[in-house]
């Protein structure tokens, strides 16, 4: 949500992007990227297979991709799960929720009421 939201407010979203995850992951990831008119890519788990669909389709530029284990890959730039830039995205977006007055918890919450609450079954 956070990065497809930056990429709108920048302008940046033109039907070209691409958010990348795997079958194992929460269908939230698919409805929140259709909701931005983002292409939503599916793989098999395992990022090497999201780092292939950046590879596969170079004509789509590659917002952000994640699954299950809790990896997230920011950007093309380390092609694989990488906690250092995913943990700077998480700080980021704790700053911003706090400099709005809330939570990351209660944006949480708000995104679960807006694109629905998903069970995990693994």
């Amino acid at each position: 949500w956070f990065l497809l939201e930056q990429w709108k407010k920048q302008g940046k979203i033109n039907g070209k992007e691409f958010v990348g995850s795997t079958i194992v992951s929460t269908p939230m990831i698919r409805v929140v990227t259709e909701a931005y008119g983002v292409e939503y890519k599916e793989g098999l788990t395992g990022f090497k297979w999201i780092a292939k669909m950046i590879k596969d389709h170079p004509q789509l530029d590659f917002v952000g991709g994640g699954e299950e284990s809790f990896g997230f890959m920011v950007g093309e730039f380390v092609r694989d799960k990488d906690a250092v830039t995913s943990t700077l995205l998480a700080c980021e977006i704790a700053a911003q929720m706090k400099a709005n007055g809330c939570s990351v918890y209660e944006k949480l919450i708000e995104l679960y009421s807006e694109f629905g609450l998903y069970r995990e079954e693994l």
